[in-house]
């Protein structure tokens, strides 16, 4: 029985510190946005005046639309868009508010 109450309390423990700290475990971004070499960022508004952050890769071919995941920034996804540059393909990566350091939620 006594081990069947300790198990239940760190059932509980575990559950207030996933309570407390599930944002920086589901979206563990880095603090900070850089621009990525070769890209270009253009601003955005959106409807409730927070600015919306993309970078922007031309080409001639193909227009590829990335949304980041939900982890890091859009540097530690560089190398996946090395494939689509040599391509010849537009690229265009949102970040994500509230993400990288951007303003909003």
């Amino acid at each position: 029985m006594k081990l069947l109450s300790y198990l239940f309390l760190l059932y509980v423990l575990y559950g207030v510190v996933m309570i407390a700290m599930h944002r920086s475990f589901i979206y563990p971004f880095q603090p900070e946005g850089h621009l990525l070499p070769g890209f270009a960022e253009v601003v955005l508004q959106g409807d409730d005046g927070t600015s919306i952050y993309l970078q922007e890769h031309p080409g001639d071919g193909p227009v590829l639309l990335y949304f980041m995941g939900n982890a890091g920034a859009l540097p530690l996804f560089a190398s996946a868009f090395d494939h689509h540059i040599a391509q010849g393909r537009h690229v265009i990566a949102l970040e994500y508010r509230g993400g990288a350091g951007r303003p909003g939620t």
